[in-house]
This record gives C-alpha cells, structure tokens and sequence, in this order.
C-alpha cells in the first residue's frame, strides 16, 4: 500500500484540533486509564475504525493480488465440486483441493467448513458440505 493515499484519507478524517491515539480493541480499562493519565485530553479510538477506512485504499499490486487469489480460489471450489461425491474420505477431499490450489500457485492455504477437522470419515449420501477456503 502506498503511504500518499494514506496520508490523504487521514488529513481528511483526523480533526487536528484533537489528539488521539488508536488502540486495540479489546485494551484493558487499566491500560486506557494509564494512556489517559500519560497522555490527558488524548481521545482514544477504536484501531480497527481507523483502519476500516485505510482498508478500502488499494494500489495495483493489492489489486492484482485480490485477484490472483480469487483466480486460484475459483479452481479450488471448481475442483471441490468434482472430488466431494458419497464413499470419498473428508481428508481426501481437503488434501485434493490444498494441492490444486498450492499446485496454481498459492503461497498459503486454509481450507474451513467442513473441513476443520479432517478425518477419514467418508463423505454419506445426504451429507451437506459445506467449503470455505482462502488463498494467499
């Protein structure tokens, strides 16, 4: 990500009248009445909030990265579609799905749903699979 459109969207969000400080989410009371104290008439401000608004600005490499993964995520769930029939082990499943996938060029692979925990349990007539996958 580039820093100029960052700073951009920040001159326009952030009132320069008013000192604040992005923290955590989940930040203990005790640590925000220390920042407090070390730092009065400081408002303190939700990080993921600030984020939210820097995670919509993307450059070209991030765009072609979103979709490149989309591309190697799509051969995933076409694939899956072939491989999850009644008698086929859950790991087998998985593992035919993270090779294809790893195999187009993902450098990371996490397959969920139903596949969180896998098993040699095979896949019965009536099962509803449920696949969720991302690639990096």
């Amino acid at each position: 990500m580039k820093v100029a459109p960052i700073c951009s969207w920040m001159r326009q969000t952030i009132p320069k009248e008013e000192p604040f400080l992005c923290v955590k989410d989940n930040l203990w009371n005790a640590e925000a009445d220390f920042i407090r104290e070390a730092a009065p008439g400081t408002r303190l401000d939700s990080a993921s909030t600030a984020l939210d608004g820097l995670r919509m600005i993307k450059d070209a490499a991030e765009i072609e990265a979103i979709r490149k993964a989309n591309d190697i995520v799509s051969i995933g769930y076409e694939l899956a579609a072939e491989v999850i029939r009644p008698g086929v082990a859950e790991y087998d499943v998985a593992m035919a799905i993270i090779q294809a996938v790893v195999a187009d060029g993902s450098e990371s692979m996490g397959v969920g749903g139903w596949f969180r925990q896998l098993t040699q349990r095979k896949i019965e007539n009536g099962d509803v699979v449920e696949v969720d996958m991302g690639a990096r």
